[in-house]
C-alpha cells in the first residue's frame, strides 16, 4: 500500500490492519491513486501547502503541525510542499476498516467527512507518536507486529468516530472481561504463541469490539494485550531455553518471534537477560 513512497523518505512498518511510514524529505511533490484509505498527519508545519483531491484545482493553505488529511479509497491525490517536511502516512485496508466499523458501530459503511484544510487532530498525533519506538528499532530489530496492529486498530477507530459521516452508535458491551471469557482468551494466546495473534481476533473471541476489548483487558490484567502476549512469549522462551536439543533459532520460532535477534533484544529489554544466559544456567 505504500509502494509509491520512496524508500529514502523513511522507514515503513506493516501489519494486517495496514501500514505506516514516517517520512522526512525536502521540498518535493507526490501524486498517487489510493488503493486503500490513507491518513496524512503532519509532524512539521507547512506554510503554503498545495493539495488537489479528485480535481485539477489546487488548494493552497497553511498547515500547522498535527494537521490531518484523509484520502478515501480510489481518490487521486497530488500534494506539494516547499519546505522540508516530516509526516506520518497511515494506510488502512478497506476490509479491515469495514470490519472495524461493524464491530464498533454496527454498520459497514466507510463514508468519511474529510477535515477542513489545515485542521489539526491532537488525538491522532498522540496515537502516531506511540509508533516512534517501533520506527527507532528499524533496521536493527524486528518490529512488534502485535503492537503496531493494535495501534492501527485504535487509529482506525478514531477516524471512524471523528470523521465518519454516519451517526456513531457505541458498541453495546460494557464492563470488564468475565473470568470465563478471560480464561478462553488466555488459552487462545498460549495455544497460538508460535503464530500471529491480533487484537481483532482476541476481541472476536471475547464477543466485544476491539477498542472495548483493549480497555477491558487492561483493566483486568493491568497491561495492554500486546505486552501481555510478549511476556507470555518470554516465559515460553525461558522454558524452552533449558532444552539443549533446540537451537536458539528454533526457540524463537516456537515462541512467535520473527528472528532470534528480536527474541534476544526483547528479553534483554524486559528482563535484562538473554536466552543464552538462561541456557547457561546463569539465571532462572
Amino acid at each position: 500500500m505504500l509502494k509509491f513512497v520512496p524508500e529514502a523518505w523513511g522507514p515503513q512498518v506493516h501489519a494486517p490492519s495496514g501500514s505506516v511510514t514516517r517520512t522526512r524529505t525536502g521540498p518535493n511533490a507526490i501524486s498517487f491513486t489510493s488503493e486503500a484509505y490513507y491518513a496524512i498527519l503532519l509532524v512539521t508545519p507547512q506554510p503554503e501547502r498545495i493539495m488537489t483531491l479528485n480535481s485539477d484545482k489546487r488548494n493552497v493553505f497553511e498547515a500547522p503541525a498535527a494537521t490531518l488529511e484523509l484520502v478515501p479509497q480510489g481518490a487521486e491525490l497530488f500534494a506539494e510542499w516547499r519546505r522540508p517536511k516530516e509526516n506520518y502516512l497511515f494506510a488502512l485496508w478497506p476490509e479491515r476498516l469495514r470490519a472495524l466499523a461493524i464491530a464498533e458501530y454496527d454498520h459497514d459503511r466507510i463514508d468519511f467527512a474529510p477535515p477542513a484544510s489545515g485542521q489539526t487532530d491532537r488525538e491522532a498525533a498522540s496515537l502516531a507518536q506511540l509508533l516512534e519506538s517501533e520506527f527507532r528499532r528499524i533496521p536493527d530489530e524486528s518490529i512488534n507486529e502485535i503492537y503496531v496492529d493494535s495501534l492501527l486498530t485504535v487509529f482506525g477507530t478514531h477516524l471512524l468516530k471523528r470523521y465518519g459521516s454516519r451517526p456513531v452508535r457505541p458498541s453495546r458491551a460494557r464492563g470488564g472481561l468475565r473470568t470465563t471469557i478471560m480464561s478462553r482468551v488466555d488459552d487462545y494466546i498460549r495455544a497460538n504463541l508460535a503464530g500471529r495473534i491480533y487484537l481483532a481476533d482476541l476481541a472476536a473471541l471475547a464477543g466485544v469490539s476491539p477498542t472495548h476489548f483493549a480497555r477491558a483487558f487492561r483493566q483486568r490484567t493491568g497491561q495492554p494485550p500486546y505486552q501481555y502476549i510478549t511476556k507470555e512469549r518470554l516465559r515460553l522462551v525461558a522454558e524452552l531455553a533449558k532444552d539443549h536439543s533446540l537451537t536458539i533459532g528454533e526457540i524463537a520460532a516456537k515462541a512467535g518471534f520473527a528472528t532470534h535477534s528480536q527474541m534476544t533484544a526483547t528479553m534483554r529489554r524486559y528482563w535484562g537477560i538473554t536466552p543464552s544466559d538462561i541456557r547457561r544456567g546463569r539465571v532462572i
